[in-house]
């Protein structure tokens, strides 16, 4: 499964070599598209921190509740995965 273009999009503009993967929520048959942590066990660079910050991105839809909450998530994915 191919993470959607648009949200793949944005993501490589905001951290080029970050990649997503659809992970399936525990006892539901819904999925999330979260951010890969293998390969994110890095700290960010100046830019990326900048960018992180100062630019917060808008969904697709044209909401940022939805990017909102999908990189609260993110710092939690390596947690989960265990």
């Amino acid at each position: 499964m191919s993470a959607p273009f648009d949200l793949q999009r944005a993501l490589d503009e905001l951290l080029g070599d970050a990649r997503l993967v659809a992970v399936e929520l525990p006892g539901t048959d819904l999925k999330l598209w979260l951010i890969d942590g293998d390969n994110m066990d890095r700290a960010f660079t100046p830019e990326e921190t900048r960018r992180i910050l100062h630019e917060p991105r808008k969904s697709p839809s044209g909401s940022k509740a939805s990017a909102s909450w999908i990189s609260a998530l993110a710092p939690a994915w390596p947690r989960l995965r265990r």
